[in-house]
């Protein structure tokens, strides 16, 4: 009797721990969530080498609008629209993304290049963070971002459409 008591007793504790081991682990879950929640457009701006190592322009503030459009359950496509407003450059890009083990994952098509942002924060409509190269790790820049619009779906016909946010898009700062 006393060996189905210890037994037991040490089935119980591994599933103690089996549990609480699991409960660290990070789930597919919460990428789908962060996916559904990054879907829409958002305005802000992006410091450092991201264009100059992408483009060979100068390391400096860039204005950007990134369109994220969730198509599967842990990413999609999107565009970007860059602007530097002191020597008025600018730059069109396309990319597929998406999230996994809370990383994100972005290949631009136009210039074959690859990032991931694996330290950002994301809540309340604000996005921020840092991008890394994919392949060294090294920084690459820091960007401050605002949601400005959201995607639904469109009983009438089935397609997605946006709709601002008040107060928050970066056109209206003056």
């Amino acid at each position: 009797m006393k060996k189905i008591y210890s037994l037991l007793a040490m089935v119980i504790m591994m599933a103690m721990v089996a549990t609480t081991v699991n409960s660290c682990v990070f789930t597919n879950d919460e990428d789908y969530e962060e996916a559904v929640y990054i879907d829409g457009v958002w305005k802000g701006y992006v410091n450092g080498n991201y264009y100059y190592d992408r483009f060979g322009y100068v390391d400096d503030e860039w204005q950007t609008e990134i369109q994220f459009y969730q198509s599967d359950l842990y990413g999609g496509t999107g565009r970007e629209y860059d602007f530097n407003p002191y020597t008025y450059q600018y730059y069109y890009s396309t990319f597929e993304w998406y999230i996994e083990r809370g990383y994100i994952y972005i290949h631009y098509y136009e210039d074959n290049y690859d990032i991931v942002i694996a330290d950002y924060r994301l809540n309340n409509g604000y996005f921020s963070g840092i991008f890394e190269d994919y392949y060294t790790g090294e920084y690459v820049a820091k960007f401050n971002l605002v949601k400005t619009t959201w995607y639904d779906y469109n009983e009438y016909g089935g397609y997605y459409w946006a709709k601002p946010l008040k107060g928050s898009s970066f056109d209206d700062e003056e």
